[in-house]
């Protein structure tokens, strides 16, 4: 990664954990949300340094910093849609460790490659927090984007065909795969 853009990755990353939370502690629907998930979940919520901040994107529930090995939550009141944007970051973190290469792409990898592996990672990363969702009972309370596409998503079945439903329903999937390969131009100045 070239020194100026880990700067910036680095401010960004400060603000974002230096913005005030919404309380000092971790709202008491972390322990629900986590105990709804399972203990995979759980043991990488124990690797992870997990912080609450107001400090998102509007209908960002959550976003996880490999770079940092740092997950950023909204503080949600919803224990159930708390639980599915958790599920959505850890599964990030699980298969994403701290440093990953979604920051700085394997030596080899061209635009193309990294903006379908980027979004794959987010493919699966979605399926996971709407079939946490649908289990939960909150897939009709998802953000925009993802409550829309919950029905075509599960009835594909399991596996690659829901994967492939996100990425073909998914109004942000396109907006997506640009963005990584801004990211990639970006790291390879």
């Amino acid at each position: 990664m070239r020194p100026a853009f880990r700067l910036a990755a680095l401010l960004s990353a400060a603000a974002m954990l230096l913005a005030p939370s919404a309380s000092a502690g971790q709202p008491p629907s972390l322990d629900q949300a986590l105990s709804l998930l399972g203990p995979d979940y759980a043991a990488a919520a124990g690797r992870t340094d997990i912080v609450f901040t107001r400090n998102l994107p509007y209908g960002v529930f959550g976003t996880y910093r490999p770079d940092f090995g740092v997950l950023l939550l909204f503080p949600i009141d919803d224990g159930c849609i708390l639980a599915s944007a958790l599920a959505h970051e850890l599964t990030h973190a699980r298969r994403l460790p701290r440093g990953g290469w979604t920051e700085a792409p394997p030596p080899g990898m061209d635009a193309d490659a990294y903006a379908e592996a980027a979004l794959r990672e987010e493919a699966v990363a979605h399926v996971v927090q709407i079939e946490t969702a649908a289990r939960l009972g909150c897939a009709d309370r998802l953000p925009p984007g993802l409550a829309e596409i919950v029905r075509p998503v599960l009835a594909a079945g399991p596996g690659e065909a829901r994967l492939r439903a996100w990425t073909e329903s998914s109004p942000t999937a396109a907006g997506y795969r640009a963005g990584f390969r801004k990211r990639f131009a970006a790291l390879h100045r």
